[in-house]
């Protein structure tokens, strides 16, 4: 049996965030220094890097998916506003622990900052562009 639950796009924070991963952003802007914020990143699995298009397609989704063996994190380079959809780590010893839909939490991405997922951690396979170009 089908079941729809409609997600609330939320800001993105370090402290809404934190149970789904880090979440990068400079602290403040100098108009006149650059400054630079280091972030405590550790691997908790193999990091890849890749450069990626999401092109626009709708917001609705049908699918999470969690990763025990890389490291995903996401620092957007340009593009429309977007959301991503998260639901906390569940037992990863047993395949049929999956998350409740009302658990699935939909967060921002306006591009000034970036994210790192915690192992586990259940997210949408894509980002979802909000509107059509």
């Amino acid at each position: 049996m089908s079941r729809i639950v409609k997600l609330r796009i939320e800001t993105m924070t370090e402290e809404a965030f934190r149970p789904f991963g880090q979440m990068w952003d400079a602290k403040e802007h100098s108009p006149s220094a650059r400054q630079s914020f280091p972030v405590a990143y550790e691997s908790e699995g193999k990091p890849t890097a890749s450069v990626m298009w999401q092109p626009y397609q709708g917001l609705n989704f049908t699918k999470l998916e969690r990763h025990f063996h890389a490291a995903h994190v996401f620092i957007p380079l340009s593009g429309s506003l977007a959301a991503v959809a998260v639901a906390p780590p569940t037992d990863e010893n047993d395949p049929m622990a999956i998350p409740d839909p009302v658990d699935v939490r939909a967060f921002l991405i306006d591009g000034s900052k970036g994210f790192a997922y915690k192992k586990g951690t259940w997210h949408s396979l894509d980002r979802y562009i909000l509107t059509p170009p």
